[in-house]
């Protein structure tokens, strides 16, 4: 069975996504679904500094929680 040759075709697709996907894509939305807890806590600073960049952050949580607040 032969293998036939792609030629450079991947290797110019996977160069242009490279130097193009940065350009193009945008990460403004982010779903969070956290453990309550440590890594609630450790996760939170975190999550701030992505809210002060003006990133939208929607937070999935119980509403018995520990660690776990509104707003």
């Amino acid at each position: 069975m032969a293998v036939e040759s792609q030629g450079g075709r991947p290797l110019v697709l996977g160069l242009l996504l490279c130097v193009l996907g940065p350009v193009v894509s945008h990460a403004g939305k982010i779903l969070l679904i956290p453990v309550d807890g440590s890594h609630w806590l450790s996760m939170l600073g975190a999550i701030q500094q992505l809210q002060q960049r003006g990133h939208e952050i929607v937070v999935l949580a119980p509403d018995a929680s520990l660690y776990i607040r509104d707003g």
